[in-house]
């Protein structure tokens, strides 16, 4: 393997200045052995074919460059996993179907030759699931896709490395044995394939990396070897549509854990005997670079990162807001009707068990101090940063969305921490002299500062708690952003921030 510095130096580093990973093409090695100081010489010394794989994928990014949108062929790549047909296009914060008609929409806006592309997301997901996506036994009424003919498959198989084939073959059987093999009436048959052609830009839907096995090895079993019709597909797009370049759709397919090295791959490594030296290109969600790495190093991928979904504050529902009601209710009556108190707190308590709170709580069957765990765990859910939707590539949020997604983002502090930079959330409190962090506060404890106007007037809820007074400077920041209440003159940390959101 190599070394931790040659990981550093010729691995790590590019991928920070954003160069495409390729192959290592020469290697350190003894030239000869030096007599006079009784030393072996080392040099590096160049492997042809992998100098051969680097100088083709250049050429091919220069082909690629050099051709007129209208003549490039483009392949857009869906994930399939878990492998079932409710799981099609699946993407880690991506709505990938909505995603890939935007950007074939784009395409075409571009120039390159496209017809008949589908109109919107549930257009292309029905036309997906008319051909052969995750089928055994079904083919009659799975009418889509394309085929690759069994003597086209066996060309390119023949080419791959006999340690390659010999492994399939061992865990698959024959290419005839595949599930997704048909033989023919007048020729030698054909693998069916699930693809879309739309023109020169065609979509597909990307192989399982198994079949009958537990859907978990099918990404991430380091030694799963693919099977034919795996292969199948990826000879298709390379030999047959003759694709200039792949674009997976989304986090994450599975070519990239395929079997072989983690780094410097050879020929006899999977990624590269399927991909081969094709420009690859892959949106991927900008929370991961771990997981992008892996498509870079053993895929030559070059990521184009997308946003998270939108963020927006969980809030209360259901349970939980009756829950926060009988809570508000109980501390103020405490103190005033012991009868009514008791009651409410077996409600309270009740409650918190049916809906399985008092687990998650961590009730410990004190009943006062369960009650303020309960209540200060509700604050925190209330509060919790979550996903609002999906995010569409190529589009940014807009309306409600962006506005949350923009108070999500400011609330934690940037750079320095200062000025723009600093918490929205704190620049609001520091500004009305709160003298506490809405960022790491005792969410049940009891509110004793001062009431400002501005915070009584963004809700008519109970105000007794440090949680409460959160969920009033989250409420006005909303205001704040989307300009339903001015900026005061004096508020210079808030007036600050939002001058960079709106920045």
């Amino acid at each position: 393997g190599l070394s931790a510095r040659d990981i550093a130096m010729n691995v790590a580093l590019p991928e920070v200045d954003g160069r495409i990973i390729t192959r290592a093409i020469s290697f350190k090695g003894q030239a000869y052995f030096d007599e006079a100081t009784e030393c072996p010489i080392a040099t590096y010394q160049a492997r042809g074919d992998r100098i051969e794989f680097v100088a083709a994928l250049a050429a091919a990014w220069a082909k690629l460059r050099g051709k007129a949108p209208a003549e490039r062929r483009v392949a857009l790549i869906l994930a399939n996993y878990p492998n079932k047909d409710g799981r099609l296009a699946n993407g880690v914060g991506l709505d990938t179907p909505a995603g890939t008609v935007h950007v074939l929409n784009l395409l075409a806006e571009a120039g390159y030759r496209l017809h008949n592309a589908p109109a919107d997301a549930k257009a292309l997901m029905d036309a997906m699931k008319a051909g052969p996506t995750n089928w055994l036994t079904d083919r009659a009424v799975r009418t889509g896709g394309v085929d690759l003919s069994y003597a086209d498959y066996q060309i390119a198989y023949g080419q791959l490395p006999y340690e390659l084939r010999r492994d399939i073959e061992a865990r698959w059987g024959k290419p005839e044995e595949d599930p997704f093999y048909e033989e023919g009436e007048v020729d030698c048959g054909r693998f069916k394939l699930s693809v879309l052609s739309f023109g020169n830009v065609v979509v597909g839907l990307q192989p399982a990396r198994g079949y009958n096995i537990d859907p978990t090895d099918t990404y991430h079993a380091p030694d799963l070897v693919p099977p034919h019709n795996y292969l199948a597909f990826y000879f298709w797009l390379r030999n047959v549509f003759a694709a200039d370049a792949l674009v997976h759709m989304g986090k994450h397919g599975n070519l990239e854990w395929l079997p072989g090295k983690a780094v410097a791959l050879s020929e006899a490594c999977w990624p590269e005997a399927i991909l081969g030296p094709l420009p690859h290109l892959y949106p991927f969600i900008v929370n991961d670079p771990g997981e992008g790495t892996q498509a870079k190093r053993r895929a030559q991928a070059v990521i184009i990162d997308h946003l998270t979904p939108p963020l927006t504050r969980a809030e209360s529902y259901g349970p939980l807001r009756d829950l926060e009601a009988l809570v508000d209710e109980y501390y103020e009556a405490a103190g005033v009707d012991p009868r009514r108190i008791d009651h409410l707190r077996r409600e309270i308590l009740s409650l918190a068990n049916v809906t399985g709170l008092a687990v998650d709580a961590g009730f410990a069957g004190e009943t006062e101090g369960d009650l303020a765990k309960l209540d200060a765990y509700l604050c925190e859910l209330k509060e919790a940063q979550i996903r609002d939707g999906l995010h569409i590539f190529g589009q940014s949020p807009q309306g409600t969305l962006a506005r949350d997604l923009a108070i999500a983002l400011a609330r934690v502090p940037r750079n320095a921490g200062e000025g723009a930079d600093a918490s929205l959330q704190r620049a609001i409190a520091n500004d009305l002299e709160l003298g506490f962090d809405p960022l790491d506060c005792d969410m049940a404890a009891t509110w004793e500062g001062p009431p400002p106007a501005v915070l009584a007037h963004v809700s008519s809820d109970p105000w007794r708690s440090q949680g409460d007074t959160v969920e009033r400077i989250e409420l006005l920041a909303i205001e704040l952003v989307s300009g339903a209440t001015g900026c005061e003159p004096s508020w210079e940390h808030t007036a600050a921030v939002l001058e960079e959101i709106r920045d």
